[in-house]
């Protein structure tokens, strides 16, 4: 685990990883906002 995190840390394209939750969790609040769904993915 703490080498998975000091790989995260090291690269900034990994840190886009904590948005995927986010953009799983809109899309079951509200399946209608296609747009939002666009934008957070």
């Amino acid at each position: 685990m703490k080498l998975l995190l000091q790989e995260i840390r090291r690269n900034p394209l990994l840190w886009l990883l904590v948005f995927v939750p986010v953009a799983l969790a809109a899309e079951k609040l509200n399946h209608e906002a296609h747009t939002l769904h666009f934008v957070l993915s």
